[in-house]
């Protein structure tokens, strides 16, 4: 236990900063919508639905129990922290790199806030990630588990799969090079699970429209060029710092820093390469933001972990320095450039987490308990189902009226163009007296209106002004009808 207090602490220290946020942060509308799919639809309808996420189920699914059986929205930030805290344990336990880079590891931006804190798939992506370079030396006796991992990585989402392909080609070219390294395997029936398992998975993305909506989408975005592309691998080893010159240069030098270090090793080159190059190199590279390029720094982490493990790593000789020594414990220059760029983004977990303390991201889930507690009554029509979606995991049975639907619901509906949706005031009202002709809906909205008085409508309350939310849009100005 005492070689192993280092890292008992960390995961304690870790763990007590994820579950002290989940009351501090507001969630934000894109962590409401995979909590409301997975309360309002059944199963079929969550798998359905994924057609317009362009997304795996798994997440949606491992909310769905959850949700049915009248928990909390809260639940689905516990369980994202419990993944996160679950990632870095296996990486403080596990994982080949020293201890300087396992703390950096905890308390990057990436861990430490996007991924810990904000309840979204790439929390349980992280966790099967680590699990599977945890589980690689391994690999060839425990098959069946390291298969059934592959499979829930790809499930998370769309950019979880590019990394379990990548795995799943690693593991092939090994087995094609050394027939024999299965041979008595134990647990045959796992081996069985894990190709039925990746058999069905890949059935139902072939067959429910998942990947005709990506290529559809592919085929209007095209490729999108090397800035974009230096874009995401800054933001992967930098998030949350803005893209500049000086964050490409150094995303850019960790890329090819633990390209090299892994230039040896095929099966973690291809765990490097192929995703790297999906995320940066296709039209997928179009629907990474900062958060989802994250994947980049994955991919880097499993494909050093790997080379680490599988490739003998000569010792620094005896009358080493001190430096090449610690090059020798930190895997190379590869490990000391990409933990480096994670040093770097620690100021940044400190901005946002104070940020999260003494501002608010979002003003969904003050607005929602005003209209619960002040007994605002049904109708509600909402401007924006974009915006307005954030209010309503806090408001169990309770739908709005989207304006620029045109139609109930709760979360959005991806078949419609939300976003570009922008209602002049006098649009807005002649649909609200289309659609509710004797009725006099209250108006939610996530602009001030100009004149509501003209339309008869008064503000009732604001949640909040725009100077205290620290980031997003997700402000809500309440109207009450004052007469038809």
């Amino acid at each position: 236990m005492g070689s192993r207090r280092f890292e008992i602490g960390l995961i304690a220290v870790y763990a007590l900063l994820v579950y002290a946020m989940i009351p501090l942060h507001e969630p934000w509308r894109d962590e409401a919508q995979a909590w409301l799919i997975a309360r309002d639809l059944d199963v079929p309808g969550v798998l359905q639905q994924m057609r317009y996420e362009l997304s795996p189920p798994l997440w949606h699914l491992i909310l769905w129990p959850f949700a049915h059986l009248g928990f909390p929205f809260e639940t689905a930030h516990i369980l994202n922290a419990t993944a996160a805290v679950g990632s870095v344990a296996i990486f403080a336990l596990a994982s080949p790199f020293a201890r300087w880079q396992k703390l950096v590891f905890a308390f990057c931006f990436l861990m430490a806030f996007e991924y810990g804190v904000v309840a979204r798939s790439y929390g349980t992506s992280f966790l099967f990630g680590i699990s599977l370079a945890a589980l690689h030396p391994r690999r060839f006796e425990r098959m069946g588990v390291y298969a059934l991992l592959i499979v829930a990585l790809g499930a998370t989402n769309m950019h979880g799969l590019a990394l379990a392909i990548a795995l799943a080609v690693s593991l092939a070219w090994e087995l094609a090079r050394r027939p024999g390294a299965v041979s008595g395997l134990s647990g045959w029936r796992w081996g069985i699970a894990a190709l039925a398992g990746a058999a069905g998975f890949a059935i139902w993305m072939l067959t429910s429209g998942v990947f005709e909506n990506v290529l559809e989408t592919a085929s209007r975005i095209g490729f999108q060029g090397p800035e974009r592309a230096a874009e995401i691998v800054a933001f992967g080893f930098l998030s949350p710092y803005p893209y500049t010159p000086v964050t490409a240069a150094l995303g850019g030098a960790a890329l090819l820093a633990a390209l090299w270090q892994v230039r040896r090793n095929a099966a973690a080159a291809i765990v490097l390469v192929l995703p790297v190059a999906l995320y940066t190199l296709s039209p997928l590279s179009r629907r990474l933001s900062s958060r989802h390029a994250g994947f980049v720094l994955l991919a880097a982490l499993v494909a050093l972990w790997i080379d680490r493990r599988t490739r003998v790593q000569p010792p620094a000789p005896a009358g080493a320095s001190r430096w090449r020594r610690f090059v020798a414990a930190s895997a190379g220059a590869g490990g000391i450039a990409v933990f480096g760029c994670l040093a770097l983004t620690l100021p940044g977990t400190v901005e946002w987490i104070h940020g999260e303390v003494v501002g608010r991201s979002s003003a969904g889930r003050a607005m929602a308990h005003y209209i619960d507690e002040n007994g605002v009554p049904d109708p509600i029509a909402a401007r924006r189902a974009s915006t307005a979606s954030a209010l309503l995991p806090y408001l169990p049975g309770r739908r709005f009226w989207f304006l620029d639907v045109g139609d109930w619901g709760t979360f959005v509906d991806w078949r419609v163009e939300v976003f570009g949706s922008r209602l002049s005031e006098g649009a807005m009202i002649r649909r609200i007296h289309e659609r509710f002709p004797e009725e006099r809906p209250w108006l939610l909205s996530s602009a001030r209106l100009r004149r509501p008085e003209r339309y008869g409508y008064e503000l009732a309350h604001v949640e909040a002004d725009l100077g205290e939310i620290q980031r997003g849009t997700e402000v809500y100005f309440l109207y009450r009808p004052r007469y038809w």
